[in-house]
């Protein structure tokens, strides 16, 4: 029924909507969403993501890429829907994990995921919740907890469709402003510091492969003297908004391995 522009038989989709676009082969398509690429959108004045001037959504969509979770059954243990450039999202472009997005070619409230686990791969369609600061952000009067029964009928009442060229900000999409990667010499940069095998969060020493190179500001190409901080597996996983990565080195055995080494290192 959605093909034809209903969600559910009630509410109906704008007619334009029901048109789907072309997309390019090359890029992430899961049949009913697609790649969102690194500057590719833009923002209205009000905060709302736009593409082809209209306003979308975005998403990880992969879950066994956010924070370990591989439940398809529990919505809430699967990834938010974005619908402003929050804070997570800047957070996220900032550590250049900005490519796990995806937008919804229709976005009739249905939102299609790819579950991979070894060779299995896996798409299914499921409900999302929005993300928390985008509706502190754009519906203040909604009560965080009632989050669970919002729906993009709600948005698309209070925010049409189409955004008119007048509503569009110039500003650079923070997926391309904020987007960056490791220079060059960034390998052996790191090696010289972490050669001094001392961590400047706990002030212990530890082998230089137990120690990381921190980028303060979040952005990795960013290399100057003030913005690097030799930091420990333990107080790297422990800096603001670093979950991710305390997710991924629980996954790949790095911090048990770490803990193994320096049992005293939980308490620094």
């Amino acid at each position: 029924m959605r093909r034809f522009g209903y969600i559910s038989g009630i509410a109906k989709i704008p007619k334009q909507m029901a048109t789907p676009i072309q997309e390019d082969p090359t890029r992430l398509n899961l049949g009913t969403a697609v790649e969102i690429r690194h500057g590719e959108y833009q923002v209205a004045k009000d905060g709302t993501i736009i593409v082809d001037g209209k306003r979308t959504f975005i998403y990880i969509c992969n879950p066994s890429n956010y924070m370990g979770k591989l439940s398809k059954r529990a919505v809430e243990d699967l990834p938010k829907y974005h619908f402003t450039e929050c804070t997570t999202i800047s957070k996220m472009a900032s550590i250049g994990k900005a490519d796990r997005y995806v937008r919804p070619i229709i976005p009739d409230g249905r939102f299609r995921l790819l579950l991979v686990e070894g060779r299995k791969r896996e798409t299914f369609d499921s409900p999302l919740y929005p993300c928390g600061y985008c509706l502190r952000a754009l519906f203040p009067e909604m009560p965080f907890s009632k989050r669970s029964s919002f729906t993009v009928e709600q948005f698309f009442k209070k925010f049409s469709l189409e955004c008119a060229d007048e509503f569009i900000t110039s500003r650079k999409s923070v997926l391309q402003a904020n987007h960056n990667t490791y220079s060059d010499n960034f390998k052996t940069l790191s090696a010289e510091l972490r050669s001094k095998r001392e961590c400047h969060g706990c002030f212990e020493k530890f082998e230089p492969k137990y120690l990381d190179t921190h980028h303060l500001n979040g952005d990795a190409s960013d290399n100057s003297t003030l913005n690097l901080k030799v930091l420990c597996v333990h107080c790297h996983i422990n800096e603001p908004n670093h979950g991710h990565y305390r997710t991924l080195l629980e996954k790949n055995g790095r911090l048990a391995h770490f803990y193994e080494k320096y049992p005293n290192g939980k308490k620094s």
